[in-house]
């Protein structure tokens, strides 16, 4: 009698999940009038907050600047320690670009950078000394995006986020200066 139930119950749900349409229909991008819900103080408070990913505990930027190298090598004495090998990739340098660790860093030091940049906006009067703390913010996330990965995308405040970035790349030494 299970059997059947447990049978119909099936057979219900997948009827019900085929004969369900979803109609999306997108209604294009939105106007700076639309997202201009802050101010700069909270704007800049966001940013602080978002500094807490990349930055805090022992994964992401402190795991790719030190867990790399033999600064710091990561206990792996049972399956759970050792977070089924993320650590011994890391240390190895086996990973992939679906390394949770690197690319959670990524997009969260890309988040600072977005972050500071919508302080900076001029539609939010942001004072000389927001101003200030924002840029800072904005250059210590992309120095580590720089050093960590070698490029760092970049926009000016109110930039479009629906266009491409720039890509600024790291200065390679010149050649003309080494000793032979």
């Amino acid at each position: 009698m299970k059997k059947i139930l447990s049978a119909a119950a099936l057979l219900t749900v997948l009827q019900l999940a085929g004969s369900c349409e979803i109609n999306e229909e997108f209604q294009g991008s939105l106007t700076p009038d639309q997202v201009r819900t802050g101010n700069a103080a909270s704007l800049l408070d966001g940013v602080y907050t978002s500094m807490r990913s990349p930055f805090q505990g022992a994964t992401q930027v402190f795991a790719l600047s030190e867990v790399t190298t033999d600064e710091r090598i990561m206990p792996t004495r049972a399956g759970d320690w050792d977070d089924n090998g993320v650590w011994r990739q890391l240390h190895l340098h086996t990973w992939d670009a679906n390394h949770s660790q690197i690319r959670d860093a990524f997009a969260n030091l890309g988040g600072v950078v977005f972050a500071a940049n919508d302080v900076l906006r001029p539609e939010f009067s942001a004072s000389v000394q927001q101003q200030a703390e924002a840029r800072f913010l904005r250059a210590w996330a992309m120095y580590w995006t720089l050093d960590l990965f070698d490029q760092v995308p970049y926009r000016e405040p109110g930039e479009s986020v629906a266009a491409n970035a720039r890509v600024r790349k790291a200065r390679k030494p010149s050649t003309s200066l080494l000793v032979r």
